[in-house]
């Protein structure tokens, strides 16, 4: 693995316009270094493959000021995490908006609408790193987000209810593969634990 994610690289910056290409400079990149650990940095480039075929390469690039955010944030922790898994989601999000109002940053962002509106919105570094956990949770096999609690340290209760179709199935094949066996066998088929 580089240590360097080069946007030039992408299918989209071959798209891009001679303007969006001048305003990018000469060779862009994601700077993985930055990242304090190795397995970061290799999560971080998975993330970037990913990201990277999802948006244009200009938007990519404004992207990586919410990426720099991220790894000054993580700098600056005594007690960082060894992998993007370590911590859950409402952590990350409690500790990068610490960080923000610590550099004076604000936790919203203005915006406007296609039809004139004007509203508030929240930050985009808080968008960017959402997006950054939710992408290694749906990684892992999560479909809904709502139940994830934590994704490497999740409760007993919520491990046993995102596998009780698969153990129910097993003790079921378990079940039908007992058939026909001794009785000393029988007990195992009334046991409440299958």
């Amino acid at each position: 693995m580089e240590n360097r994610f080069y946007i030039k690289e992408l299918d989209s910056y071959q798209k891009a316009s001679d303007l969006s290409k001048e305003r990018m400079g000469t060779t862009p990149n994601y700077d993985l270094e930055l990242l304090p650990t190795k397995q970061m940095q290799e999560e971080m480039w998975e993330f970037l493959q990913y990201r990277g075929k999802n948006l244009v390469a200009e938007k990519f690039y404004t992207e990586r000021r919410f990426y720099h955010h991220l790894c000054r944030m993580l700098k600056e922790k005594n007690n960082r995490p060894e992998s993007f898994l370590d911590w859950d989601k409402e952590k990350w999000m409690q500790q990068m908006k610490i960080w923000l109002l610590q550099q004076g940053l604000s936790l919203t962002a203005p915006f406007k609408n296609k039809c004139g509106g004007r509203g508030t919105q929240r930050a985009r570094t808080l968008g960017y790193i959402e997006c950054l956990i939710d992408y290694f949770a749906r990684l892992i096999g999560h479909k809904s987000l709502k139940n994830v609690k934590y994704y490497r340290k999740m409760s007993n209760q919520i491990l046993a209810n995102d596998t009780r179709k698969a153990r129910n199935r097993l003790s079921q094949m378990v079940l039908e593969c007992l058939d026909g066996w001794e009785e000393e066998y029988e007990q195992i088929r009334y046991d409440d634990s299958l």
